[in-house]
């Protein structure tokens, strides 16, 4: 026991290590208007924003989205076959000079709508970037200009933003900053953002501003047509193939509630969970089985103790314990949460276990549904080669998650 709680203990003070590290390079993108200068020779940047059953969410973003302050920009929304109230919606803004209305088709059998939609709104869209948006974000006025500032100072092919994000009830306040966590501590965001050969990029449905020479050297979205997860896999394709990428902190430009009550963060994470199941299953179950040893062993090890005392794992589960709720509690205070949720930490982890191990059987059987649309409905075995998505280019086909 001596060596696990050793090991336990190195892995926390190795991982508050990478999560110093990225914290450091994360840099604060620059406010206000386009310099003269820049506003002058601005390219034409495509927003480009997938909308299945979102009438509630773009009521309050789509005026954000078509009131940037950048000068060159347009706004394709893709009504992808939505039955509530979306279309109606955005026959508001239908006068609207920069907004562009496209109408979704059914994705090829067995494909990934949410892909199939922002593949139709690439090919239609002018920009020399495209901007990818999910329906939900909320974005300042100079948030597109920001970002094409960054992208002009940091000669970078991708640029993603890092929202903050708005958590109204328990359940989102309890389990939502634990992604905040994984992304800080486990991601290699210093090593992105410094050049340092990333393994990985990272993406999200925030705020993703790429060009379309390198968009196109690893296929779009017309390659991603089986993924669930697109954002995270367009941005490790556009990494690994050699383009630079930079992540910003711009918790006071964008920000989105990403689901709403316990109901939503069940569902919309597993919907995410197990979106990589063509990994070995048994590094699922290794994943979740080191999820409960890493996060409750040191706490199961302090109670023990205090019945059959032993200084040496009370030294080591308390310090294990100390790491871990410590940086939990400052990443709860970053988000806007009260540290005393850190507390509860065990209790996330518990139910974070219980919805990645139902994901992976969800998407093991087909049965992931998504705003009333099953996401990957099981192709006919009658399927042919034009079902299939295009074929990387050769110099990237190769890549590893």
């Amino acid at each position: 026991m001596t060596y696990v709680l050793t090991a336990i203990l190195l892995i926390w003070i190795a991982r508050l290590h990478k999560g110093w590290q990225n914290y450091r390079s994360l840099k604060v993108p620059k406010r206000g208007p386009l310099p003269a200068q820049l506003a002058e020779q601005a390219p034409l940047i495509s927003i480009c924003v997938p909308a299945r059953n979102e009438e509630e969410s773009l009521a309050h973003s789509l005026p954000r989205f078509l009131g940037q302050d950048y000068p060159n920009y347009e706004v394709l929304v893709v009504n992808d076959r939505s039955d509530d109230g979306t279309s109606r919606l955005l026959s508001q803004f239908s006068n609207h000079p920069r907004l562009r209305v496209l109408e979704g088709t059914e994705p090829p059998s067995g494909k990934v709508g949410k892909c199939w939609a922002l593949d139709q709104a690439q090919n239609a869209a002018r920009g020399e970037y495209l901007c990818f948006s999910d329906a939900d974000i909320d974005y300042e006025a100079d948030t597109l200009s920001s970002a094409v500032r960054a992208r002009e100072e940091s000669n970078a092919d991708l640029i993603v933003y890092l929202p903050r994000m708005r958590m109204e009830t328990f359940a989102e306040r309890l389990l939502m900053p634990c992604f905040s966590y994984v992304l800080l501590f486990s991601t290699p965001i210093y090593q992105i953002n410094r050049d340092q050969r990333p393994s990985n990029g990272h993406g999200n449905g925030v705020l993703m501003l790429v060009g379309r020479r390198a968009y196109h050297a690893v296929g779009g979205h017309a390659a991603l047509l089986d993924e669930v997860v697109d954002d995270i896999t367009l941005s490790q394709r556009i990494v690994q193939a050699g383009f630079r990428q930079r992540i910003y902190d711009a918790s006071d430009l964008v920000s989105l509630r990403m689901y709403a009550g316990f109901r939503g963060v069940w569902e919309g994470l597993s919907k995410n969970l197990g979106s990589k199941t063509h990994r070995p299953l048994y590094k699922t179950i290794t994943a979740v089985v080191a999820l409960f040893v890493l996060n409750l062993l040191p706490l199961f090890v302090l109670i023990y103790v205090l019945f059959r005392p032993n200084g040496v794992h009370a030294a080591l589960a308390g310090g294990s314990l100390l790491l871990l709720l410590g940086s939990d509690a400052w990443i709860r205070r970053k988000q806007h949460v009260s540290a005393a949720y850190a507390l509860l930490r065990p209790l996330a982890v518990t139910i974070l276990a219980a919805i990645t191990i139902r994901s992976i059987v969800l998407h093991l059987r087909g049965a992931v549904m998504w705003r009333g649309r099953l996401l990957k409905p099981e192709a006919p075995s009658r399927c042919g080669p034009a079902d299939k998505p295009p074929r990387m280019p050769a110099s990237t086909s190769e890549w590893v998650e």
